[in-house]
């Protein structure tokens, strides 16, 4: 199957520009990946694509609770009508990544084993990192999810646990772990030492400047690399 070459960003300027760091990143997908046409989705952007390709999902995406969840659900939208890969603005690209998504038609990255070990399941899928066909049947499953099923979140959680459940990683692994095995096989998870190669832990020892063999392991496969730099909290 032949790859969709676009790459997909998403940065809402309504409250600053996009930080200079994160221009830095997206410098690297756009470098790696030359042959691609690459979009960074604005606000403005944003608002009129749902209008115009979502209209039934317009109201409702407006008053979500909290912004990320407007950020979380409309890549979604966006994979199901154009198809490609969509990334978060805090990834750096360290190689083409054709090799990892070749003849997927859906994919996603795999968190950290010690992030998974945190979660009801003992792993976790992130849509800071996936690759899609328009219309797969997996966007539809979240989508419906995120639209449909919210009114059943406890209001009374924190805003990183209601936006984990209700259109990010939590919302995301669970919907995953629930499809029967003929489903799965049509969703390629890719290992987090080839997209996600740093956990919390780690990550924290290279900002401190620590230079050490198991940081400069965790590279060795590395095609991406997630800072998890959390700016939407």
């Amino acid at each position: 199957m032949e790859t969709i070459k676009i790459v997909h960003q998403i940065w809402s300027d309504k409250y600053q520009p996009l930080p200079a760091f994160c221009q830095e990143l997206t410098k690297t997908w756009k470098e790696n990946h030359s042959d691609w046409d690459y979009i960074l989705w604005n606000e403005e952007m944003l608002d009129c694509f749902i209008k115009e390709e979502y209209p039934e999902y317009y109201r409702m995406y407006n008053e979500f609770t909290y912004d990320m969840q407007r950020w979380d659900s409309v890549r979604f939208l966006i994979l199901k009508k154009m198809g490609g890969l969509y990334v978060d603005v805090d990834y750096e690209c360290l190689e083409n990544i054709t090799p990892l998504i070749n003849n997927a038609t859906f994919a996603i990255a795999l968190e950290p084993e010690l992030h998974g070990a945190q979660t009801h399941f003992g792993y976790a899928i992130n849509s800071a990192l996936m690759y899609s066909i328009p219309n797969h049947f997996f966007l539809d499953r979240v989508i419906d999810s995120i639209f449909l099923d919210i009114s059943n979140v406890d209001l009374s959680l924190s805003k990183l646990s209601y936006v984990l459940k209700t259109t990010s990683v939590e919302m995301l692994t669970c919907i995953y772990e629930h499809l029967s095995i003929s489903d799965k096989n049509q969703i390629k998870l890719l290992p987090a030492k080839n997209v996600a190669p740093f956990d919390h832990r780690q990550l924290n020892a290279l900002k401190a400047g620590v230079e050490n063999d198991e940081l400069e392991k965790c590279l060795e496969e590395a095609y991406a690399v997630h800072y998890y730099t959390y700016l939407w909290r």
